[in-house]
């Protein structure tokens, strides 16, 4: 049986309005996507609660509006420019992109494959010597970190560092990068303790490393962009409350002083690592130090965060139906079919956001200029005017007209990593896995704090049975 249970066939009673930052849309959004679907007044879907945000989900509109840069811009500030390669236009995008776009091909990826084959190995090795365990801290975080890692040119890549450089991360996409939703007003969740002020004495030993480390004008240009994300009405707002903000704050600095020092003390000029390549573009003034800065927060989250996503739903569909994990272990061709029809139905970014530079008309209504778009690509991936029973997981069926890595100039960097990470991981579990169960079926604990659009699990506790 190469096909299992629909996902959102089904519509609720009572789904009146759409929400990004609603947790249950977060937690399982197709439902959500066929009441958007469902009526054609709602092919352009003006958020009821925003003055300036608007929700686009049919595939051919979403097709546009991301390979349309002259009219839907990355640049969704209107009057700042970031210097954060994927929300920049297309040449100074470009720019950026090109320093580290080789390290990216098919052919460089290729001469990581035993590196990553031996990542597989390790962490598949050390989830069935724990038998029962949180599967993403263990397995699914661990093989597209530590070969983001190696990529990167970090020295050390053991579990504890790699623990670390994960939590790093997650603070990162929390705290810095509000494109993928609206996020929270101000006043809201913000209220500040005097107390709270006293905390921040223990981000001053790690600041005044990064400053040392970086310079105080390179910290403060950095630190300036930073705050994009405190903007309020009309454009895109992170959405954390200040709970745990020291902490992110800590883990924020902490990535940034292991980057000055890998580019500062231990980066080989000449290596195929991202640190070498940006630094070489650097010193041949095409990349500034900011840029650079951005750039390898950029690649860490997108290299590790969405593969890791996808491969603890993995995890969780071997459990949810055996017929699945048994028709890959019969035959392990259908692996390939299985990560792109994974990538279709339960995309890692299930939305980004353009802005629109002039008045358009798009599936038939009008936008305003500066109008901000969020962007549904994973609506636009069970459109059923494009997919057959787009709802159903069906790994028999040809997914190469999916755009979870995008399209037009902003396609994903990491395409073919991601791919190739995939791969490898399932087919060294699916050829090892006997049985997996989740152990909290009711406590399920999705990501759903981060506006980056991401979907997949926080959390996943399993316990396995090797072959």
């Amino acid at each position: 049986m190469l096909a299992h249970t629909p996902l959102g066939a089904y519509m609720p009673s009572g789904i009146s309005s759409f929400s990004v930052l609603d947790k249950n849309i977060r937690k399982y959004p197709w439902p959500y996507y066929a009441w958007l679907q469902s009526d054609k007044k709602r092919r352009v879907y003006k958020l009821p609660d925003e003055s300036n945000f608007y929700i686009i989900h049919a595939y051919d509109d979403v097709k546009q509006v991301l390979t349309d840069q002259e009219q839907f811009s990355s640049q969704i500030f209107p009057d700042i420019e970031i210097p954060f390669f994927p929300m920049m236009k297309g040449p100074e995008h470009q720019r950026i992109r090109s320093a580290v776009r080789e390290l990216f091909s098919n052919k460089m990826i290729a001469t990581l494959s035993e590196d990553m084959q031996s990542f597989s190995r390790q962490y598949a090795d050390d989830l069935f010597r724990r038998k029962t365990c949180d599967i993403v801290d263990v397995w699914s975080s661990k093989i597209p970190l530590a070969s983001i890692a190696t990529i990167f040119g970090y020295a050390d890549i053991s579990y504890d560092s790699l623990s670390s450089l994960r939590q790093q991360a997650t603070s990162l996409n929390i705290e810095a990068f509000p494109v993928g939703g609206t996020g929270l007003k101000d006043g809201v969740n913000r209220k500040i303790s005097p107390l709270h002020y006293l905390r921040y004495s223990r981000l001053l030993p790690v600041l005044l490393k990064l400053i040392k480390t970086i310079g105080l004008s390179n910290f403060l240009q950095f630190s300036q962009y930073l705050k994009s994300g405190k903007q309020t009405e009309g454009v895109p707002r992170q959405q954390t409350s200040i709970d745990g903000s020291i902490d992110r704050a800590h883990d924020v600095l902490s990535f940034l002083h292991t980057i000055g020092e890998i580019l500062k003390y231990r980066v080989n000029p000449d290596s195929n690592t991202v640190v070498a390549r940006f630094l070489r573009a650097h010193n041949e003034g095409k990349v500034s130090f900011i840029e650079l800065l951005m750039g390898c927060l950029i690649i860490l989250l997108a290299g590790y965060g969405t593969t890791s996503s996808l491969l603890s739903v993995g995890a969780y569909l071997f459990a949810a139906d055996g017929d699945v994990l048994q028709t890959l272990k019969e035959d392990d061709e259908h692996i390939d079919n299985f990560v792109e029809e994974m990538l279709r139905v339960y995309a890692p970014l299930q939305r980004t956001v353009r802005r629109v530079t002039a008045s358009v008309e798009l599936g038939g209504y009008k936008l305003p200029k500066d109008a901000q778009l969020i962007v549904l690509i994973g609506a636009a991936n069970v459109d059923p005017e494009i997919f057959e029973n787009p709802y159903t997981f069906d790994i028999s069926r040809n997914t190469t007209n999916h755009i979870t890595f995008g399209k037009g100039i902003h396609t994903c960097l990491g395409t073919v990593l991601a791919r190739k990470i995939a791969k490898l991981a399932f087919t060294e579990i699916v050829a090892r896995l006997r049985e997996i169960n989740i152990v909290d079926q009711k406590n399920l604990q999705y990501i759903t704090d981060r506006d980056t659009g991401m979907y997949g699990f926080e959390k996943l506790l399993v316990s396995v049975r090797e072959e």
